[in-house]
Order: C-alpha cells, then structure tokens, then sequence
C-alpha cells in the first residue's frame, strides 16, 4: 500500500505517492522469503499460519514453491533452499 501525499509548493499541486513503513520486501526466490511472505499474508486475514509451515517443509525438501502471484498455478517454482 501507498500513502498518498499532496503538497502545494509555489502554487502548484504536487502528488507523491510514498511508500508506507510497514511495507515490507521479501524475496520471493528463497523459502524463507516465500514463508515471510505467506505468513504476513494469513495474519492480515485472520487466518491460521499452519499452510505456511506446511509450505515452508515441503519448500526446503523440494526446492520448489507454489506461485504465490497465481494461487490457481499449482505448477512448483523454483527457489533456493534458504
């Protein structure tokens, strides 16, 4: 999520969209980045965090995890075991 920011400098209307502090990166070509990633996902949903551990096993045993871009793609992507 953005946060909007708009500022009027010499008479002019300026917009910045900036990033919001609790924006986090993860990255997406490791385990552990794939497992921030889902467990963020399922507290702000209020769901339970047990597909994530789940994902995490099967992901350091197999080198491969679910695109999470595309929860219908059950196709393994390849990530590093990390």
């Amino acid at each position: 999520m953005s946060r909007i920011i708009l500022s009027a400098a010499g008479g002019a209307l300026l917009l910045v969209l900036a990033p919001t502090i609790s924006q986090a990166q993860y990255d997406m070509s490791t385990c552990t980045g794939n497992y921030n990633y889902c467990l963020e996902q399922a507290r702000r949903a209020g769901r339970s965090t047990g597909i994530c551990e789940t994902g995490y096993q099967e992901c350091m045993r197999r080198g491969t995890t679910r695109d999470q871009s595309n929860p219908y793609n059950n196709r393994g992507v390849p990530v590093e075991r990390r």
